[in-house]
Formats: C-alpha cells, structure tokens, sequence
C-alpha cells in the first residue's frame, strides 16, 4: 500500500531537505484548481532541487485507467540511473513486475490529489542496491485534472550510480532502457 500524507507521518518522511523544499514550493503555488497548476510552475524558484526533479505526464485513455509519460527528467536522475528517459513510456520502458510495485503511489497521487511519498531500493545482480525516497506530487495544466506528476528523488546511497547491461536496469524491459544510455559502465 502506498504511503501518503494520511496514512503515515508526512513530515518524518521528508527529513531530506531536497523533499522538504520540493514539498514547501508545492504547497505554495496556486490551488484554486484543487491542485497547483503546471503552468505555475518556475523552475528559478527550485533550481536547488531541479536535477532531482521528474515531470510525468498523466494520460486517461478512452477506455480508462493511466499511461505514464516522462516528460522531464533532471539531469541528477540521468546520471544516477545512467540513463535518459525524457519522453518515453513507462508501459514501453518498464518491467511489468516493476509497475506493479510502483504505480499504486502514482494512482494515489492522482486519485486523492495529494503527495504521496515512498521508498524505492533496485537490486542490480544482487551485488548492488540503490535506494531512493520519491515524493509524487500531482498538478493540472489549469482544469483540476491530475495531469502531471512532479517527483522529486532524495537518494540514500551515496554517489553510486547504476551500471547499465544490454538490456538497461533490471526494472527495464529487456532492450528498451539501454537504447537511449548515457555513460554506461563496462
């Protein structure tokens, strides 16, 4: 089940100042949508954080549900995962077992229009674990739909950085993460 502001100790779990300020920016920006606009959004106000920060657009298709966009990704996250996913599909790019673990936080967001926050830890050929603290939190583009998620990321490993196989991470569909790779490691 997902954690979120109901349901756990919020503020305990945005001890990591790239969180709290992510969290605070959000809180101050324009709700009469219900939730803040993107449009509202200036990224000069957070640009501390901007590298850590993922824009995900939120589409409803005709026969319902969610499809998940990348619509930015920082350049912290590029390098920590070595790879670039601006503008591709989660449903192309990840392993179903891994959408299964993560979307119910993004369902949550959308649905209960408000941030939701969890941990994340990936194993990489069981010799690697980088973990994360992810804080969703959903936006309109002005019509008080949940139109797109801002995540920011507080990393709890270190300077690590994943090293990328053939097939992109382990939580990557086999051949897909790697085709747009950055750095990869031998």
């Amino acid at each position: 089940m997902p954690s979120s502001m109901h349901d756990i100790d919020f503020d305990a779990a945005l001890e990591r100042t790239e969180l709290q300020t992510g969290y605070r920016y959000w809180c101050r920006l324009d709700r009469s949508a219900g939730v803040p606009a993107l449009h509202d959004l200036d990224p000069l106000e957070i640009v501390k954080i901007l590298p850590l920060v993922n824009l995900v657009d939120v589409v409803t298709p005709p026969g319902g549900g969610y499809r998940f966009r990348h619509r930015l990704v920082g350049t912290g996250l590029v390098d920590r995962f070595r790879a670039e996913h601006t503008g591709q599909w989660f449903d192309d790019l990840y392993t179903p077992e891994h959408l299964a673990r993560q979307l119910p936080f993004y369902r949550s967001a959308i649905e209960d229009r408000t941030p939701t926050v969890g941990d994340v830890s990936l194993d990489v050929e069981g010799r690697w674990t980088l973990s994360y603290r992810r804080l969703i939190l959903p936006m309109t583009e002005g019509d008080g739909a949940v139109t797109c998620l801002m995540l920011i990321f507080a990393f709890f490993t270190g300077e690590g950085r994943l090293v990328l196989t053939d097939d992109g991470l382990p939580l990557h569909q086999p051949g897909r993460g790697s085709r747009r790779s950055i750095g990869t490691t031998p």
